[in-house]
């Protein structure tokens, strides 16, 4: 997390050259020069050679191009990066961390994004380099994914505190926000945007700083912003190497708090140095250079390494010390967004528009954390205790003999009123539950359940989990089998209205437990 925060300068370098100073005086070290491209160490067990002599030619050829930096900074950022690890992974696991960064030296970039071993320090060496590159910036957004699937491949899903860790988050930055001063704001306004939008609109970490200037709009319906997806993910596009060639507006509406805090930002950085993409983020705003009181050019544009940094400060100097909260990946709040639009009934048309993504692995992300999710969001919303038991009586004796064509489809079946259908709520505010709630179909006399007549409505927790595992996996295999050519779209939309339909009900049970329980995790006070 610390390296995440830094950047390859004059004084990072003496810092690990002091740290190459300190195990060799210890005899770790047995080389005579941190600028030696050959080091021998040894922990008493055995020796061990790291190696940065990656071939000149091949990094010309392939690698120059993508990474944007000098070979020899390449070579000392590589250096650096293993000497701040020194003390913490063993010699071999540190032989095997330079073997793989030799190698990247070396690839291209489509080398580069297949890169599978010691994935998350090449991707950690790639984000300390200084300067800019949307082709770094890529490989860097395509390592973290692939450690992101290659988790969740080993844990079939997240734990339930990770969830809970969400929405910690969300209210410990924005309770930050509201009280920071000027500097600080500018400074984070980029985490601030990127986790308040692309936690409801599901947009990869790099077309979020791809955001152009001119974002804010004004449409009839309210307020909306702009934004550039990529047109290469999930699709048989070719490179053109220009931003408008490789990205495609489109606009989305927004609530008027978040087109404030843009406008704001806005004004605050009109007269600042732009950014080389027309980007929304100015570097010179929130520059980690200038945080530090270090001097550096901001020519170049905010970029993935630069957002993840601020991410690292802000757990650093704003949460530290809470352990209730674990680490947030920038790609995690894609996930999140498609979680929450599946579960609050958004169409399989409307996902994959707004994921703009075909692949299958990425998908089954979503859909094998949703049970954990629903219970996440559960809890969290809970404030009251309301007595219930852990099965109802639902429906009505009366079986509603009018047609279908003469009523209005709503959730969970067809209501018959007149007003309604002229989208009016005359009728509405005069349907009442048990508890006192307005506008509650089932308690309608208008309506008119898609399953009639009497049935008992079980909220049993365990059951329900299970039934959205279990529609959750059918959903995959639905989506599988449409992306091999043997299914059909109709069935990824039956499969949807089964898993939403699983996770209200699931929702359910477990409001009804903890009303019965009388309390949240036993403890009504926890937070």
């Amino acid at each position: 997390e610390m390296l995440a925060s830094l950047l390859i300068d004059e004084e990072n370098l003496d810092r690990a050259r002091g740290i190459f100073r300190y195990y060799q005086k210890l005899g770790v070290i047995q080389s005579g020069s941190f600028d030696e491209d050959k080091w021998n160490l040894y922990d008493e067990r055995k020796h061990v050679r790291l190696e940065f002599g990656f071939s000149e030619q091949a990094f010309h050829e392939n690698a120059e191009g993508w990474i944007c930096c000098t070979r020899d900074c390449l070579k000392q950022a590589a250096k650096a990066y293993l000497m701040f690890q020194m003390g913490s992974l063993s010699l071999p696991t540190l032989r095997e961390i330079s073997k793989a960064f030799c190698r990247i030296g070396e690839s291209g970039f489509d080398q580069a994004v297949e890169t599978r071993n010691c994935i998350n320090h090449v991707s950690g060496l790639l984000q300390i380099i200084p300067g800019y590159s949307s082709e770094r910036d890529a490989v860097i957004e395509t390592l973290e994914e692939a450690s992101s699937r290659h988790f969740n491949k080993k844990s079939s899903h997240r734990d339930l505190s990770d969830f809970r860790s969400y929405f910690r988050f969300h209210d410990a930055l924005n309770s930050f926000w509201a009280g920071a001063a000027e500097d600080e704001k500018l400074f984070f306004f980029p985490i601030f945007l990127w986790w308040n939008l692309t936690a409801v609109l599901p947009l990869r970490p790099t077309e979020f700083l791809m955001m152009p200037r001119d974002c804010l709009k004004q449409t009839d319906k309210g307020c909306a912003v702009v934004v550039r997806r990529t047109k290469l993910k999930g699709g048989a596009s070719m490179l053109t190497y220009s931003i408008d060639g490789d990205f495609v507006k489109r606009t989305y509406p927004v609530n008027r708090q978040m087109a404030s805090e843009i406008r704001w930002y806005l004004e605050k950085t009109d007269g600042m140095r732009p950014s080389p993409t027309g980007a929304l983020i100015r570097r010179e705003a929130c520059s980690h250079y200038k945080k530090w009181d270090k001097r550096a050019s901001v020519e170049t544009a905010y970029g993935y390494t630069n957002l993840n940094g601020a991410l690292n400060i802000f757990y650093q100097e704003v949460l530290g010390g809470r352990d209730d909260i674990s680490m947030i990946r920038l790609g995690d709040t894609r996930h999140i967004a498609m979680m929450n639009l599946i579960i609050s009934g958004g169409s399989p048309v409307v996902c994959m528009e707004l994921a703009g993504h075909g692949d299958i692995d990425v998908s089954s992300n979503y859909y094998a954390n949703m049970a954990s999710l629903v219970e996440c969001a559960t809890y969290d919303m809970y404030r009251r205790n309301s007595k219930g038991s852990m099965a109802a009586v639902q429906g009505d004796l009366a079986y509603s003999l009018e047609p279908v064509k003469a009523l209005t489809r709503i959730e969970g079946g067809w209501c018959g009123s007149a007003a309604r259908k002229e989208m009016k709520v005359d009728d509405c505010i005069l349907s009442v539950n048990q508890l006192g709630e307005i506008g509650d179909c089932r308690s309608c006399r208008f309506f008119r359940p898609d399953v009639q007549g009497i049935h008992l409505d079980f909220y049993d927790p365990v059951c329900g989990k299970e039934k959205v595992n279990a529609d959750s996996w059918f959903l995959m295999q639905m989506v599988e089998a449409v992306r091999q050519g043997i299914g059909l779209k109709e069935d990824i939309k039956t499969a949807l209205i089964r898993l939403q339909h699983s996770c209200s009900h699931y929702r359910q049970c477990l409001l009804k437990n903890m009303a019965e329980a009388g309390s949240l995790y036993g403890d009504t006070g926890k937070k």
